[in-house]
């Protein structure tokens, strides 16, 4: 590759960490750089590592939250159903409004281990292609209000400081996003999605 684009190795090796950051390539050592493999369970399995962590992010928001945070959250929320009343509303504005408020979680949780975790989780390129480029999920008017009821229901257990509430109700929008995505993404030659990943 460096000779092909006129370059020396350095710029390339660090071009295939950045890639492999992004979840795109496999580096094995002695063997070299492969395109990453990406299948239906490969994204199932990331919808439940955001499930998980999104629902550790609400509980300790319903713990430690501030009113200012408590604010941000309400106003998130408040975007989501504004758009989920919008017959036509663009699915995607729809996702990007509900990740807003994923992050603004991971912000005011008081954990930077977790906002950071978080943060990476949300800009890993499959997560990014699936909802910031992607209309996988939310296009229905029913499907955005029925989530729009579920951020509700999050912020209520927020404000009511009932943690184990808040972390179920956030697990199981990450799980019902999770099996509305699998029902739409089919990925040619992808081996059968394994049924014991659809936990929840």
């Amino acid at each position: 590759m460096a000779n092909r684009y006129g370059t020396s190795r350095g710029p390339i090796r660090d071009a295939i960490r950045e890639l492999e950051k992004l979840g795109l390539v496999e580096i094995f050592p002695r063997r070299g750089a492969f395109v990453a493999k990406i299948d239906n369970n490969a994204i199932c399995d990331m919808f439940n590592v955001m499930a998980h962590l999104m629902g550790l992010a609400a509980r300790y928001c319903a713990l430690v939250a501030s009113a200012e945070g408590l604010a941000e959250i309400d106003q998130r929320i408040s975007a989501i159903e504004s758009l989920s009343d919008e017959p036509d509303c663009d699915p995607v504005s729809f996702a990007l409004a509900s990740g807003r408020a994923g992050a603004a979680l991971g912000r005011i949780c008081g954990s930077v281990v977790l906002r950071r975790s978080l943060a990476d989780a949300m800009n890993q390129t499959f997560w990014y292609l699936i909802f910031r480029e992607h209309a996988l999920d939310y296009l229905s008017t029913e499907r955005r209000q029925a989530v729009a009821k579920h951020w509700r229901a999050i912020s209520d257990f927020i404000h009511d400081s009932d943690a184990l509430a808040a972390e179920h109700s956030a697990r199981e929008l990450l799980y019902e996003n999770r099996n509305e995505t699998l029902k739409r993404l089919s990925i040619p030659g992808s081996a059968p999605l394994d049924e014991k990943l659809l936990i929840g």
